[in-house]
């Protein structure tokens, strides 16, 4: 509740918390105003869709900035961590594979010398020793 001291702050430390324990890859931090404390149960709803809240949403790629907005608000803003969290996902698998490929590459050059001494030449890189130049 807003009447909290440092309110802001504790909530953000406990959505921080899911996430670093795992228990979340997306969390949120919201500070109600103190008059929703005393709205009846039935007008809850009612009453928060009318009501500014500050809010943060935060993700395991850090906390974002707070806002201040309609419950509708809240859900945009989520909408677009969760679009990023899902790129970044797909991004990581993309990677992934990329790397399961560059070693399997990496694997079968290690065996043919022929190949990598002509890799050398066609890129221009590295170059053979005096060691080499013996074999």
């Amino acid at each position: 509740m807003a009447d909290t001291p440092q309110a802001g702050l504790l909530v953000l430390s406990d959505a921080r918390g899911r996430i670093e324990q795992g228990i979340a890859h997306l969390a949120i931090a919201v500070v109600y105003p103190a008059k929703i404390r005393t709205v009846e149960f039935v007008k809850l709803s009612e009453a928060l869709s009318s009501t500014s809240l500050e809010f943060a949403v935060l993700t395991e790629a850090g906390d974002g900035a707070w806002h201040s907005g309609s419950m509708n608000d809240i859900l945009a803003e989520l909408r677009r961590a969760h679009d990023i969290l899902v790129r970044d996902d797909v991004l990581q698998q993309a990677v992934d594979t990329l790397n399961v490929g560059l070693s399997e590459v990496a694997s079968a050059l290690m065996n043919n010398r022929g190949a990598c001494d002509r890799l050398i030449q066609v890129l221009g890189v590295g170059g053979k020793t005096s060691a080499d130049a013996s074999v």
